[in-house]
């Protein structure tokens, strides 16, 4: 949303991005797994009772694997450049009433890379970058429309 923001997002003077995930799968439990050119991710959602339901993501990037046989084909490369990443994510939903619920949403991720320093000719300089970081957040969705967000 660019300028003039409605009154739902509290009159905000920057970009807001209203990002909105799925609940999960009230009927069965399903599963959807894929591996493409840089990722693998797996997806698990199905229902916990009557009045909710659960969902679980997790990707993991392969670049770490990938690169040295890339690299492998080249006459100079650093052979410690592996770099990792990986996410998940949960939500568990339930229905107090048709028009009330509550979410709890968790985000975890993490990624360590090798950074390499070339100066003139000398040997290269290494350092590992690594980091992490994890949000949880409830939302309590009203019958009025009003969605109140908590981090914790």
């Amino acid at each position: 949303l660019m300028g003039g923001f409605p009154a739902k997002y509290g009159g905000k003077m920057s970009g807001v991005f209203d990002i909105v995930s799925k609940d999960g799968n009230r009927e069965k439990i399903t599963g959807n797994f894929g591996i493409d050119l840089i990722n693998a991710h797996a997806l698990l959602e199905g229902p916990f009772s009557k009045q909710g339901a659960w969902i679980l993501s997790i990707r993991r990037g392969y670049f770490d694997l990938l690169l040295p046989m890339i690299f492998s084909l080249l006459e100079e490369y650093e052979k410690e450049y592996k770099p990792e990443y990986a996410d998940l994510y949960s939500k568990v939903v339930y229905d107090f009433t048709d028009k009330d619920k509550l979410s709890l949403n968790v985000l975890y991720s993490w990624d360590k890379n090798l950074v390499s320093s070339h100066s003139g000719g000398r040997r290269p300089k290494f350092a590992v970058s690594k980091w992490s970081a994890m949000v949880k957040m409830a939302s309590l969705s009203q019958s009025t429309g009003m969605v109140k967000p908590i981090l914790f």
